[in-house]
């Protein structure tokens, strides 16, 4: 039986044995996988009535055929569970310190910056940004399919990663610097 999903509970509250759950990282595999050529990806909302069962049925552990449902709404699952995440994936100081990384002018020393303070996140965290920045970047590079630049990319999860800018405009731009870095 698939693990369950819990959604709106702290990362580490989400895992077992400090991994993800395997529904969660099928459905991010399945959208890099198979999903990338998806137009507007990460942008569109999915159906909310799908949206709300899928959920339902992660929750209580049961399977979720993922070739049932459009990528919009597997994409609208993933948002959703990194939104309702208390804090966000890195929490309100690793936020900042990763946006005050924009200050620095070397690109090189920001990517360093940037290493350091990923590496300092637990492996969960850690595992679920690989997953989540492989599959964005996937998405990039198959622009000429689905007309995702990293800044529209950027744009569509910024308020779902960096909880704390999603009411302030500069914030959220900074925000999307530094995904774009990131992607």
């Amino acid at each position: 039986m698939p693990l369950q999903v819990r959604f709106g509970v702290p990362l580490s509250d989400s895992l077992r044995d400090d991994h993800l759950p395997s529904p969660l990282v099928d459905m991010l595999v399945y959208i890099a996988q198979h999903g990338v050529t998806t137009t507007d990806l990460f942008r569109r909302p999915g159906n909310s009535t799908e949206l709300k069962g899928i959920m339902k049925r992660m929750v209580e552990g049961k399977e979720v055929v993922l070739t049932d449902y459009n990528f919009y709404t597997l994409a609208s699952v993933i948002k959703k569970f990194l939104l309702r995440i208390p804090g966000g994936v890195f929490g309100a100081d690793v936020e900042l310190r990763l946006v005050e990384v924009l200050e620095i002018d070397n690109r090189m020393e920001q990517y360093d910056a940037i290493h350091s303070i990923i590496s300092s996140l637990s492996r969960a965290s850690q595992e679920l940004l690989a997953l989540l920045f492989g599959t964005w970047f996937r998405i990039v590079n198959h622009s000429e399919y689905n007309t995702m630049s990293s800044e529209a990319v950027s744009k569509s999860v910024a308020g779902s990663l960096f909880h704390t800018c999603q009411d302030d405009p500069q914030k959220i731009d900074r925000a999307v610097q530094l995904l774009q870095i990131l992607i």
